[in-house]
């Protein structure tokens, strides 16, 4: 997975907990002190932001960045990204 793969997946995996609890980025700026350029930034995954960014996002929206050795053959997925939950990667 690639550098820009990688942001926009959590960028898809947040912005998709912001939409489920119904919140605006207006709404995650305001309850993080985050500035809005910030949380625009995160969620597009275009470019890269501050792990301290994401670690206040994630917690907002009640998640956590987990970081796992690569090549463990766990793949994790957020719920309605074509699978939920975690997989078992079967490839060697």
């Amino acid at each position: 997975m690639t550098q820009n793969t990688s942001m926009k997946y959590l960028a898809d995996a947040l912005r998709l907990a912001m939409e489920e609890r119904g919140l605006s980025e207006t709404d995650l700026a305001r309850e993080t002190n985050l500035r809005a350029l910030s949380i625009y930034s995160a969620l597009s995954g275009r470019e890269d932001c501050n792990v301290s960014t994401l670690l206040m996002l994630a917690e907002r929206l009640g998640m956590e960045l987990i970081l796992v050795p690569r090549g463990a053959g766990v793949s994790i997925k957020p719920e309605g990204a074509g699978g939920a939950g975690t997989e078992k990667n079967t490839a060697g």
